[in-house]
């Protein structure tokens, strides 16, 4: 199967892929890029083996296409790509190139809207361990703490991926996502308040109530002392 990434203009030039992989080993990479795409092989194990020898951050091509795989269905991949990416972007670029590959993660991930962060945020909920990597990946990325809020305030969102955009927001100090919170933790404070008074008063929304110690949390940590 050709790999084919489809994309409206260029992340890299031709010369930025060559320069870093010699001749001989450019036909296994390419080998390995397709098994990645292509679904015929253990992807998880090619994204390892693309990490081991360096190519994630050394090879504009290889992160642009491991960043196509933040939103992949298959959760072992998709974990896989966030721990690899997390792995990139902890480590402060020595050259051009590695220069260059943060550009396109940082470029990357700017294009998202809250709806991309859901399988992301899905992945680091479910497997504590990821929190560490998702965060240098939402660090990256200016408009994190506006896209993690528009998650909190979405109530289609399960609340696990609501919860867990909670926890960012407070762990990584996204002060603009302040005022979402407060006002959400002050909706669900007023409604038990008015329950408490009038029980026939309409209740806080049940997902809404069992967020809230996280809400009020993360309110603390945004707030200056």
């Amino acid at each position: 199967m050709a790999l084919k990434v489809q994309r409206q203009t260029p992340l890299f030039e031709k010369k930025e892929v060559e320069q870093v992989v010699e001749p001989a080993d450019l036909n296994r990479l390419w080998r390995l890029l397709e098994d990645l795409v292509g679904g015929m092989a253990d992807r998880k194990e090619v994204l390892v083996t693309l990490g081991e020898e360096g190519a994630i951050r050394r090879n504009p091509l290889v992160a642009y296409v491991v960043i196509r795989l933040l939103d992949d269905p298959d959760t072992d991949v998709r974990n896989e790509a966030i721990r690899q990416l997390g792995i990139v972007v902890a480590e402060i670029p020595s050259d051009a190139v590695s220069l260059r590959v943060r550009e396109i993660i940082g470029s990357a991930l700017g294009k998202f809207d809250h709806r991309d962060l859901f399988g992301l945020l899905l992945s680091s909920s479910l497997d504590a361990t990821m929190r560490g990597d998702m965060g240098r990946l939402l660090n990256l990325n200016p408009r994190s703490g506006e896209l993690l809020a528009d998650v909190v305030g979405d109530r289609s969102v399960p609340m696990s991926i609501r919860n867990e955009a909670v926890y960012f927001i407070g762990q990584l100090g996204f002060s603009q996502a302040l005022g979402t919170l407060e006002r959400l933790a002050n909706r669900i404070e007023s409604r038990q308040r008015g329950q408490g008074a009038m029980p026939f008063a309409a209740p806080a929304n049940p997902e809404d109530a069992a967020m809230l110690p996280a809400i009020q949390e993360a309110i603390k940590k945004l707030q200056p002392f």
